[in-house]
C-alpha cells in the first residue's frame, strides 16, 4: 500500500509532463512520502507485535520524532520570512547557483539597494549568461544613470533572446532617457511585436511620439494602452496632456479627472487640471487644483509659479491676493536659485499686485535681462510691457494663460 502510493503520486512529477522551469524540486515529494511513511509506520507495528511496552515506546519514540520535527521546521521556516533571507539561504546551500544569485538580486532590486543587486547579477552571470540577468543589469545599471552600460546589457540580453519583450521595452526606455527617439520607437515597436497586450509599452511609445510632436500618434498609443488597463493613470494624464496642446480643452479635462479618480495625489495631474481649468476661465477651480497639488508636493516649483501667477494677475479682485502670490513666487525663485526668467516674471507680478513696485521693476529687470539672454523672444516683448506698467504704478491684470 505505501509503495503503491508512493510511486502513484510520483506519476504526475518524474517529469513526463513538464511543469515548469525546474527539472526537480523537494516539494514534488511531500505527498508521495505518505506512502513511505504508511509502510514505515505497518513495518514497525509489525516488527514490535511482541513488546509488552510496545504503546510506551512507540508513542515516546513518536513524541520524540514530532519534537524534531517542530524544531527543524520552526529553523527551516525561518528562512522564508522574506525573499532575502531566502535566496541568502539557498546560495548558503548550494553553489554555482546563477538563479539564485539573480533572484537575491531582485531582492536587492526592490529594496532599493543598487550596488548590492548589481554584484549579484554579475555573480550570476559569471555563472550561467541568461537574457533574464543581463536585463535586469541593464535595468540597474538604467536607474543608476548609467545610460551607456545599460545599452549594452540590454543589447545582450537580446543577442540571447531576440523575442524577449521586456528587454526591448528597457533598452526603448533607455534610448528615451538619452534623447534617441528614433532608436526608441523602434524598440518598442519591436517590444510590441513580441508582446501585443502591454500597456506599459504603448504608453512610453506615445509619450515618444508625443516629444517627437506627432501628437495624432500619441495619441493612438495612449488610447491602446487605455484599452488594456483603463485605470492606467499615468496614461489618462499623458493622454489629458496631448489634448491640453492640441486644444482639445474638454477632453483633456476629461482625461485629468478620470487620473485622478484613479490617483487622487497625483500631483503633476491635478497641476495640469488647474492649468486647463484656468485657460477655460475656470479661475476659482484651477487655484483649488493648485492648492491641492501643493498639499501632495510642496515644493512643486511649476505649480508655485503658475498659482502665483493667477493670484497676482487674474482679472477677478475678489480672487487676488498678492501677498500669497509673492510668498509663493518667492519660493519658486529660491529653489530655481533665481535664475529662472519665467519665474522672476512672476515674482514682479506678484509684488506689482501687493504694492511693492520698486521690487517689481528690479525683478522684472533681471527677468528681461536672462529673457534676452536666451533669445526668448515672447516672454521679452512681454516683460517689456509689464516694465512700463510697472514704473507706472500699475500691477499687470491679464486674462492670459498661467505660464
Amino acid at each position: 500500500m505505501g509503495w503503491l502510493w508512493y510511486l502513484g503520486m510520483l506519476v504526475p512529477v518524474i517529469g513526463l509532463v513538464q511543469v515548469g522551469s525546474q527539472a526537480r524540486a523537494d516539494r514534488y515529494t511531500y505527498l508521495p512520502q505518505i506512502g513511505l511513511y504508511i509502510l514505515l509506520t505497518w513495518t514497525v507495528i509489525e516488527l514490535t507485535a511482541s513488546w509488552r511496552s510496545r504503546r510506551w515506546v512507540l508513542g515516546g519514540g513518536a513524541m520524540a520524532v514530532l519534537a524534531v520535527l517542530i524544531t527543524c521546521a520552526h529553523a527551516q521556516t525561518a528562512y522564508w520570512r522574506d525573499s532575502e533571507s531566502l535566496w541568502t539561504r539557498t546560495l548558503a546551500c548550494t553553489s554555482d547557483n546563477s538563479a539564485a544569485h539573480n533572484k537575491l538580486g531582485n531582492a536587492f532590486l526592490k529594496q532599493g539597494r543598487l550596488d548590492d543587486a548589481m554584484l549579484q547579477y554579475q555573480q550570476a552571470l559569471a555563472i550561467s549568461p541568461d537574457e533574464e540577468t543581463y536585463d535586469n543589469l541593464g535595468y540597474v545599471s538604467f536607474q543608476q544613470g548609467k545610460l551607456d552600460e545599460a545599452v549594452a546589457q540590454f543589447q545582450k540580453a537580446l543577442e540571447i533572446n531576440p523575442n524577449y519583450s521586456e528587454a526591448y521595452y528597457n533598452l526603448g526606455n533607455a534610448f528615451l532617457r538619452q534623447g534617441k527617439m528614433e532608436e526608441a520607437i523602434a524598440c518598442y515597436q519591436m517590444a510590441l511585436k513580441c508582446n501585443s497586450d502591454d500597456a506599459r509599452i504603448y504608453s512610453n511609445l506615445g509619450s515618444a511620439f508625443r516629444q517627437q510632436g506627432r501628437l495624432a500618434e500619441a495619441v493612438a498609443q495612449f488610447q491602446k494602452a487605455l484599452q488594456i488597463n483603463p485605470d492606467y493613470a499615468e496614461v489618462h494624464n499623458n493622454l489629458g496632456a496631448v489634448f491640453a496642446q492640441q486644444g482639445r480643452r474638454d477632453e483633456a479635462i476629461s482625461q485629468f479627472q478620470k487620473t485622478l479618480a484613479t490617483k487622487p495625489d497625483y500631483a503633476e495631474a491635478r497641476f495640469n487640471l488647474g492649468n486647463s481649468l484656468f485657460q477655460q476661465g475656470n479661475v476659482a477651480e484651477a487655484i483649488a487644483q493648485f492648492q491641492k497639488a501643493l498639499e501632495i508636493k510642496p515644493d512643486y516649483v511649476a505649480v508655485q509659479n503658475n498659482m502665483a501667477w493667477v493670484l497676482a494677475t487674474c482679472p477677478q479682485a475678489s480672487l487676488r491676493n498678492g501677498i500669497e502670490a509673492v510668498k509663493l513666487a518667492e519660493r519658486a525663485n529660491q529653489l530655481t536659485g533665481g535664475k529662472n526668467p519665467v519665474v522672476l516674471c512672476t515674482l514682479a507680478a506678484a509684488y506689482a499686485e501687493a504694492g511693492r513696485f520698486q521690487e517689481a521693476v528690479a525683478t522684472g529687470q533681471r527677468a528681461l535681462q536672462l529673457a534676452t539672454l536666451q533669445s526668448n523672444t515672447v516672454l521679452v516683448e512681454s516683460l517689456q510691457s509689464q516694465l512700463k506698467a510697472y514704473r507706472a504704478g500699475i500691477p499687470s491684470h491679464s486674462t492670459g494663460q498661467a505660464q
